[in-house]
């Protein structure tokens, strides 16, 4: 009885730290969140799904999510994940920042620098992504 209750007790704890460790990326920002899955490329596999549900997918190499541009703060947002801008680039979509970051484990290599948190600042919206946003912005 004695053994059973620790094996229960060391299974509750074990999940109880997987559960608070699997948190979507940008949960500060959204609650709802776009998982890539499967491929770490424009190939990967794409869900949409809620906090609750991002803790049961499996198989993650990154995320994304949009908000609305109204207060929004890119410095406070930097900070926040002690980010560092490798580059930036202008397009029809809008500013894109790509930054890295050691709080994320998720990362890609684009020319040779590496890259792991990708921000779009547009007229109406924010979009960011790790290690980049796959799909449209």
């Amino acid at each position: 009885m004695k053994k059973t209750f620790t094996v229960v007790l060391a299974i509750t704890f074990i999940f109880s730290i997987w559960w608070s460790m699997n948190t979507p990326v940008f949960y500060r920002y959204s609650k709802n969140v776009e998982v890539y899955s499967l491929n770490n490329s424009s190939n990967a596999k794409i869900d949409f799904c809620t906090s609750i549900q991002y803790k049961f997918r499996f198989f993650k190499v990154g995320e994304s999510c949009t908000i609305e541009k109204q207060n929004f703060d890119l410095k406070e947002f930097i900070d926040y994940y002690n980010a560092k801008i490798i580059f930036t680039e202008t397009t029809s979509f809008g500013n894109s920042y790509y930054m890295y970051s050691k709080k994320i484990a998720y990362s890609k290599s684009i020319n040779g620098k590496v890259i792991n948190l990708h921000l779009v600042i547009n007229q109406n919206k924010i979009v960011m992504g790790t290690p980049i946003i796959y799909g449209s912005y």
